[in-house]
């Protein structure tokens, strides 16, 4: 029983000390598209940002959807805590807010506002691979005739960091 007990609290405090709050400062530089939204409409639905991650991590990317029947582009920034998963910083887990402006042709002109958490693998010291979701209230409904909402999209992710 104590060499049960003495293996179970040796194991937990790997795992404890394996999570982090990252320490080391990089920016990346990342391209992102949304599968499901990509095949759903037939037109690629691309985001491209740019981050800097340290102890928290803020972003700047665009977005644009043009298989819409009213074109999107949204302008947007993000700010939040990284959570770095084992010793070697492979694994980075990210959660924060974002907000920006859509576009939708001369049509609609609106902030948004949504919440967003992502895995990224370094693949790497310069290439990274990941997984983003964000949730997003968006308001351009005001303006097309339809109710606002909330969207759920998710993302593959690929990127240098530099």
């Amino acid at each position: 029983m104590r060499t049960t007990t003495l293996i179970i609290m040796m194991l937990l405090s790997l795992t404890t000390k394996a999570q982090h709050l990252n320490d080391t400062e990089y920016f990346t530089m990342a391209l992102s598209v949304d599968p499901y939204s990509t095949i759903k409409e037939g037109l690629i639905n691309a985001n491209a940002e740019i981050e800097y991650v340290g102890t928290i991590y803020a972003k700047l990317g665009i977005e644009t959807h043009t298989g819409l029947d009213i074109n999107y582009l949204d302008v947007h920034a993000a700010t939040g805590l990284n959570l770095m998963l084992n010793r070697f910083d492979e694994y980075r887990a990210y959660a924060g807010v974002r907000f920006g402006r859509i576009w939708r042709e001369d049509k609609a002109r609106v902030p948004f506002v949504g919440f967003e958490s992502g895995l990224d693998v370094n693949v790497s010291d310069s290439f990274l691979i990941g997984l983003r979701a964000t949730y997003d209230h968006r308001t351009e409904g005001d303006f097309l005739g339809y109710d606002r909402f909330w969207r759920y999209s998710g993302y593959v992710r690929i990127g240098i960091r530099f």
